[in-house]
């Protein structure tokens, strides 16, 4: 149990300018952004036609930059010590490969959105203060027409649902680019593409089919959003990733662990550059 704690806290203090840095700014930004709108409102005593923010929008925003981050994060997370020959030093230590690269899968998929969330549950109230200024300095009108919408689902429920769903749906994405982390020997971008570029070509080619490409974009974590905008039911959500995309999920989840095994097997046994 020490170990994994301590692995967690290595990841975040080799990574935190992005796991916390990038949330941070973006909800400075949002802030920013919405005090200069109430200042205009205030001044000019605007009115505003514009429709209302859900709250699961600005958490959707959120979660989507983390989710880009994880990536950006894994590309080279298993590259970058075989490259400085750090890995040497970190296998000295009581660490197995198996923990190290789980670890990494579960900070991408998990550890980024669960910062991002908590930082768009922050920007959210401080929205929810500005429209209660707003209301006090007689620009609550224009503040209500183009602020924010709350609600439990939208600022709770679906934010959480989305953590666990894209982790889940988007596992053999997340796999994918660790394994090429942990394989590449030069530039782990060029493997990120090529290969399955190649692979697709090939496929158009001899069987004139797109399934690859297909599953893979199906399976981009970002998916999960649409049916949530769409105002679907929790049960409906259930349903539609269990139920009548199940097999599609449990083929993903497959894939993933087909991934992982393949990088831990690769850190294991050819760690050297």
């Amino acid at each position: 149990m020490n170990s994994i704690v301590a692995s967690v806290k290595r990841e975040y203090w080799e990574h935190r300018n992005i796991i916390v840095g990038l949330p941070l700014i973006m909800s400075a930004l949002f802030i920013v952004a919405t005090i200069f709108s109430l200042i205009v409102m205030t001044y000019y005593a605007a009115d505003s036609d514009g429709e209302e923010i859900a709250a699961f929008d600005v958490m959707a925003t959120f979660i989507g930059a983390a989710w880009l981050a994880a990536f950006y994060y894994l590309l080279p997370c298993l590259y970058a010590d075989r490259k400085d020959k750090s890995i040497l030093f970190w296998k000295s230590l009581p660490v197995s490969e198996t923990q190290n690269v789980l670890i990494k899968f579960l900070v991408a998929g998990v550890g980024f959105v669960a910062v991002a969330i908590m930082f768009a549950w922050l920007t959210c109230v401080i929205f929810y203060i500005l429209d209660m200024i707003a209301n006090m300095l007689g620009v609550g009108q224009a503040w209500q027409d183009s602020g924010l919408e709350f609600s439990t689902a939208g600022f709770v429920l679906w934010p959480l649902a989305s953590l666990l769903m894209g982790l889940f749906w988007g596992a053999p994405l997340f796999a994918y680019v660790l394994l090429v982390s942990a394989a590449a020997r030069r530039s782990p971008f060029m493997l990120l593409i090529l290969p399955p570029l190649v692979v697709m070509i090939l496929e158009g080619v001899i069987f004139d089919t797109s399934y690859i490409l297909s599953f893979s974009a199906a399976h981009l974590p970002f998916s999960v959003f649409e049916p949530i905008k769409n105002g679907i039911s929790v049960s409906a959500f259930l349903q539609l990733y269990w139920v009548d995309n199940g097999l599609s999920l449990l083929l993903g989840l497959s894939i993933a662990a087909g991934f992982i095994a393949a990088a831990i097997w690769f850190r294991n046994n050819r760690y050297e550059i």
